[in-house]
């Protein structure tokens, strides 16, 4: 990186890849399986880290949660329903989102690309990706590349670069 003028030196790296809600995500994920990092990089796809966005498909806040999404999360762990107000509140809806996040991580065994699909295009889309290509966790590639959703693709791809940069 040092001997390189066409790489980003490290110093710049946190301009690039913000992390503005860390210990948030700390406590989110320190009783569950999802890595930190990875819920790092899912914000930072899904929103820039901006609490106050909502997407054409009616995600809300910082980790693009649907409202069905948190209808579930609460019915399933017995948590209260989510207020609209507290979709743009991080302190609420990321813990939410770690939640469902974590239970995809589950139903696909903790195969990244398999439940960062799961979490942008569905369960059903991811297993039926899964059902026509396979699925190798030598070549988690092959899986990636043949993901019929352009968009979820490219998400796949980015989450793990965030993620990957993150953690270090």
């Amino acid at each position: 990186r040092e001997s390189s003028d066409e790489m980003l030196p490290d110093s710049l790296l946190c301009f690039y890849f913000p992390s503005p809600y860390r210990d948030l995500s700390l406590e989110a994920t320190d009783s569950l399986a999802l890595d930190t990092d990875v819920l790092q990089g899912i914000m930072r796809e899904e929103s820039y880290f901006d609490r106050l966005v909502v997407s054409k498909a009616g995600a809300m806040g910082v980790i693009q949660l649907m409202p069905g999404t948190a209808y579930d999360v609460a019915r399933w762990y017995g948590l209260p329903f989510l207020e609209a107000d507290d979709f743009f509140d991080p302190f609420v809806s990321v813990p939410y989102g770690a939640l469902y996040i974590n239970r995809q991580y589950g139903n696909f065994n903790g195969e990244t690309p398999l439940f960062l699909a799961a979490y942008n295009a569905g369960p059903r889309n991811a297993t039926r990706w899964v059902d026509m290509h396979g699925w190798n966790p030598e070549d988690p590639e092959m899986y990636i590349e043949q993901i019929t959703y352009r968009e979820t693709r490219m998400y796949v791809k980015k989450v793990l670069r965030s993620a990957w940069i993150y953690e270090r």
